[in-house]
């Protein structure tokens, strides 16, 4: 007997985010989340910061909006490799690791970030 994983109702457990999802990222986010980085986020990869689990997706790093980040290519190798380690604090705000040990936190400055705030 063979066991399919029926993901279409749990869009978490899917590698990709869907079309909905990857606008919220890229909008909340608006460049590369790497410290100083510009590179446009409709350029960059959506990276799970906790590293997705192809195998048994429901044991972490899930496709949701607390868990993604937009990275250009360049620094979503740097994270990928260790050299780099990052942690998502909260409304989309990370803290990266640097090779030294030193903390570098980053946030969001995409347009949804600035409609959020013109609006409280």
């Amino acid at each position: 007997m063979t066991y399919i994983r029926n993901t279409a109702t749990r869009p978490e457990l899917t590698y990709a985010p869907g079309t909905a999802l990857g606008r919220r990222i890229r909008a909340r986010d608006g460049n590369c989340r790497f410290p100083n980085c510009q590179v446009s986020a409709r350029l960059c990869d959506i990276d799970h910061t906790t590293p997705f689990d192809h195998d048994h997706p429901e044991n972490g790093g899930l496709t949701v909006e607390s868990n993604l980040a937009c990275l250009c290519r360049r620094h979503h190798r740097l994270k990928t490799d260790g050299s780099w380690t990052v942690r998502q604090t909260g409304a989309g705000n990370l803290e990266w690791t640097t090779p030294r040990g030193d903390i570098i936190r980053t946030e969001p400055e995409g347009a949804a970030i600035e409609l959020a705030h013109n609006h409280i």
